[in-house]
């Protein structure tokens, strides 16, 4: 019976094998934490200040200017609020103008 090829020992590391500096490669990195958006004060007081532009008083365009001045347009909740206001500010323009939005 062949006992099949032969392997060097698994202590064996050619000298181009790479050298590790000691941390695994599963290890993930803490990456520096900026102050979260939603505890932050001046984001919150924003962002509900333009959900009630947008909901109490049906302002879709003083509302996207509000949540862009927020400087969070990546936020998900801030790109939502901004998507529905584009939307509906077509919605509404066209419903004053007669025309169909689509």
């Amino acid at each position: 019976m062949d006992p099949g090829p032969s392997y060097p020992p698994s202590s064996y590391r050619p000298s181009s094998y790479p050298q590790w500096s000691g941390t695994k490669a599963t290890q993930k990195v803490k990456k520096t934490s900026k102050h979260s958006s939603i505890d932050d004060p001046a984001f919150s007081q924003g962002y509900r200040a333009a959900y009630a532009t947008i909901y109490d008083r049906n302002d879709y365009s003083a509302a996207i200017e509000q949540l862009k001045a927020l400087g969070h347009d990546d936020h998900p909740n801030v790109a939502n609020l901004v998507d529905y206001s584009y939307r509906n500010s077509a919605t509404t323009s066209s419903r004053k103008s007669g025309t169909s939005a689509r």
